[in-house]
């Protein structure tokens, strides 16, 4: 029999939410996943799109979000604008507190003015490009000293698209003891690489 949401570990209103949008049984990434993850420990996942791998990662930093700091705490790194704003819209569809938790998607190929007004407003989670976001942090706008988790998102589509280098830079901008997850549907060279220095 398979295990609940509500059986667990992860709080009484995010099953109740999971419930309300017909989410009764975990897929199997997010069964060996989101108890890791919520004990605060780096994970490697190797999923395919489609998975489940989405709401793997985005539970437990709900769950772990301090409502009361407005900086970003969570960064998920993804390869595509339309993976952004996916994603994104699953962190407001499940949020415990709307009001006072924020997630902003930013990427290249839309207005940046509208992205700094968004984060200006207080985002506790970043759903990004690499490029977009190296852009902002290039111009002072995103600090991302108080990140507690970093998520790289179809990492293999990342490499394959070029941004390798930027992922780097943007992981070595980060707290020495920051969380890392990373989902991939393959672990090349590239990626193993990544993990050996990134997910010890």
């Amino acid at each position: 029999m398979n295990t609940a949401f509500h059986e667990m570990p992860i709080s009484q209103p995010m099953a109740e939410i999971l419930g309300r949008l017909g989410l009764e049984t975990p897929k199997p990434i997010q069964e060996k996943t989101i108890p890791l993850l919520m004990e605060g420990k780096n994970v490697v996942g190797q999923a395919q799109t489609g998975s489940g791998k989405t709401l793997a990662f985005a539970i437990p930093i709900l769950e772990r979000i301090n409502v009361m700091n407005k900086a970003p705490q969570a960064l998920v790194l993804v390869p595509t604008r339309e993976l952004a704003v996916q994603i994104q819209q699953v962190f407001s569809s499940i949020s415990l507190d709307p009001k006072n938790i924020r997630s902003v998607s930013i990427y290249g190929g839309a207005s940046k003015e509208n992205q700094r007004r968004l984060m200006q407003s207080g985002s506790q989670i970043l759903v990004a490009t690499p490029g977009r976001l190296l852009d902002f942090m290039q111009e002072g706008r995103i600090r991302l000293d108080q990140v507690k988790t970093v998520i790289l998102d179809e990492a293999d589509r990342m490499f394959e698209m070029g941004f390798i280098v930027d992922v780097k830079r943007i992981l070595s901008r980060l707290q020495p003891k920051v969380q890392v997850g990373l989902f991939s549907a393959t672990l090349p060279p590239a990626i193993r690489q990544v993990i050996q220095a990134y997910v010890p």
